[in-house]
């Protein structure tokens, strides 16, 4: 499990920062990391038809800003800013919410004003309002989270984060 959660955070940190004008089609290794990293995924996420993603203003205005990040189909990105992220099927992330350098699994709901930064997050995992994970190890831990040696931290699948 350990390595697998290094691959996929190693291969989100290389797929958001290709650049379209930089890719070649022959390059075996980025191809071999980017067909594993899909394999990967997609073990760990159903394969049902999803609509598109869906990135809108917030009710006041306030535009989402999405930056070198994958948003996979059936999610909605509400007034928020997402930053070298990789965002899963069927996630809602409400107004004001700031995710960065973060890989989130199928089925989670983000509040408004959340802040997270350096984490994976499995599965069917709610955020209540105003939550911030990912800045301060110590209460992290104190959460019950998983932080790694080099940093990220990790919250299991079905929880409740406050």
């Amino acid at each position: 499990m350990v390595f697998l959660l290094r691959f996929c955070f190693a291969a989100k940190a290389i797929i958001t920062a290709l650049s379209p004008h930089k890719f070649k089609g022959g390059d075996r290794k980025l191809s071999f990391v980017i067909s594993a990293f899909s394999f990967i995924f997609c073990l760990n996420n159903s394969l049902a038809a999803t609509p598109p993603a869906k990135i809108i203003h917030s009710k006041n205005g306030k535009p989402s800003s999405v930056s070198a990040s994958i948003i996979c189909g059936g999610s909605i990105i509400e007034g928020s800013t997402i930053i070298e992220s990789v965002i899963s099927p069927r996630v809602i992330i409400h107004e004001n919410a700031t995710v960065e350098n973060c890989i989130i699994f199928e089925n989670v709901k983000i509040g408004k004003g959340v802040k997270m930064r350096n984490c994976i997050v499995d599965k069917n995992t709610r955020f209540i309002d105003n939550t911030i994970v990912g800045y301060n190890h110590e209460e992290d831990k104190r959460r019950g989270f998983t932080i790694s040696e080099k940093g990220i931290t990790i919250i299991p699948m079905n929880s409740i984060v406050q």
